[in-house]
């Protein structure tokens, strides 16, 4: 996902964060965007926070993979593609909010 995503914004600047349900093609689409809703805002600082934040991580799992495997997110329609992106985009600023694990070791 993220090279993908790293791949694009090489092309543009302009890559969106705004998703639009309205141009979810599949039901996979809908089923990421609100798996990411359910996320929250950031890590956390107690113990309790960082378990649940990592947990919502983990939950991405199956929506990614369910994800990929039904659309091709480079589609045709620019405007679907976009949104793609967008949602994919929205997703990995979730993540990073949460944590960073580009910063890990190994």
């Amino acid at each position: 996902m993220s090279s993908l995503l790293a791949a694009e914004e090489k092309k543009t600047t302009n890559l969106s964060l705004q998703v639009d349900e309205d141009l979810f093609v599949d039901q996979t689409e809908t089923d990421l965007y609100e798996a990411v809703q359910l996320l929250p805002n950031s890590g956390g600082q107690d113990e309790p926070a960082i378990l649940s934040a990592m947990q919502g991580l983990a939950s991405l799992s199956g929506p990614i993979d369910r994800f990929f495997d039904a659309v091709v997110v480079n589609a045709d329609e620019d405007t679907v593609r976009s949104n793609r992106l967008a949602l994919l985009a929205a997703v990995r600023a979730k993540m990073l909010a949460i944590a960073d694990f580009s910063q890990l070791e190994g």
